[in-house]
């Protein structure tokens, strides 16, 4: 009779108290697997990996976060870190690569945004405009009290702009400028609940509002993403403009809604006398908005885009070398003009330049 085999696939449970299965450490009477280990080789691998991909693909998103960061001596030595991987990234030709994907998503946005502007006039019934603003209509406030909001073009004018305001009006002004926002991403940072938080805390005379440089982008309403240019993205953009100017009526005597000055890329232009134009629109229909061209200010004499301005023989850097932002001395010009305004509203427009809104000179002083 053939002797009998123990068992080869016993439960580690099954096993003689002294047993010890492979791998295992006991822990009271419970048997724990033990950490798995990996050679260093493997990790300083993995490490290197991580690294190259960071570097083509988000090095330029991680500096221009770093830049951003709350001012500490921390975040600082963190933003010196980054700038320097960034620029050693740039030298070794590996930000290439994402450069060239974010190029493709973006010409791949623009083909499947585009939007003609007779087509995007039609829809946004451009019939509607203000009335001329009649200088006995607004008379001066007396050290003012004011509220500066906007996205990254109001973060660079807001600072000079409350002081123009304090040193020449004896006022006071609250800059609230967050990068990145607009009226096309609630999610992201919600203009209209900040304001009405802000001006609910504070009691302001006159609102200053720029915003509209990052709203040329699909909307979403009720989970439901809605094409930028499409008939209901005009709806709902207006919309959305109308909730923060009936926001800024309750809540002060006087608002300015400053428009999006000339870009000097062609397609970021177009779509900025876009919103200019529905801007002036939903501005028709509040009595206390009144809406503020920076033509006059930082533009050419053909109101162009221009990053420099001859002003008193010399020639004056007016914009940042994104084409976008202004300088210091640009922010000066326009808190300048912003002042004459408080002082001496100047009439505004009868009529939109059409043409400016579909042909663009990106060439500049």
């Amino acid at each position: 009779m053939p002797a009998h085999k123990a068992p080869t696939n016993l439960d580690p449970k099954d096993k003689a108290p002294n047993e010890q299965p492979q791998g295992l450490e006991r822990t009271g009477i419970y048997p724990v697997a033990k950490p798995a280990s990996y050679p260093v080789s493997w990790v300083a691998y993995s490490l290197v990996i991580g690294y190259l991909v960071t570097c083509m693909l988000t090095m330029h998103n991680l500096h221009h976060w770093a830049q951003h960061l709350t001012i500490s001596e921390r975040t600082q030595e963190l933003a010196r870190w980054i700038q320097a991987e960034s620029k050693r990234t740039a030298i070794l030709g590996l930000d290439k690569p994402g450069s060239q994907l974010e190029a493709w998503f973006t010409k791949m946005h623009d083909a499947a945004t585009s939007v003609t502007v007779a087509e995007f006039l039609r829809r946004s019934d451009t019939k509607i405009w203000p009335p001329q603003i009649a200088p006995s209509s607004l008379p001066p406030i007396d050290a003012p009290k004011a509220l500066l909001i906007g996205d990254s073009l109001m973060a660079m004018l807001g600072p000079t702009l409350k002081q123009t305001i304090s040193t020449n009006l004896n006022g006071d002004a609250t800059v609230l400028a967050k990068i990145g926002t607009g009226l096309s991403r609630p999610d992201f940072y919600n203009w209209p609940k900040a304001l009405k938080q802000s001006t609910d805390a504070t009691s302001y005379d006159i609102v200053f509002i720029l915003l509209g440089t990052n709203d040329s982008q699909n909307l979403t309403e009720n989970g439901i993403p809605v094409r930028y240019g499409s008939s209901q993205w005009v709806h709902l953009y207006r919309k959305r403009l109308s909730d923060i100017m009936d926001i800024t009526c309750r809540s002060a005597q006087r608002g300015y809604w400053l428009g999006l000055p000339p870009m000097r890329d062609t397609k970021l232009h177009r779509k900025s006398e876009m919103l200019n134009i529905l801007a002036r629109n939903a501005i028709a229909k509040h009595d206390c908005m009144h809406f503020v061209s920076l033509k006059p200010v930082v533009a050419s004499s053909e109101g162009r885009f221009a990053t420099y301005l001859r002003i008193d023989h010399q020639d004056i850097k007016v914009r940042t070398g994104d084409g976008i932002h202004f300088t210091t001395k640009g922010s000066q010009l326009i808190a300048n003009y912003l002042l004459s305004i408080l002082r001496s509203p100047p009439p505004v427009e009868d009529s939109p330049a059409y043409a400016e809104a579909g042909s663009h000179s990106a060439t500049a002083h």
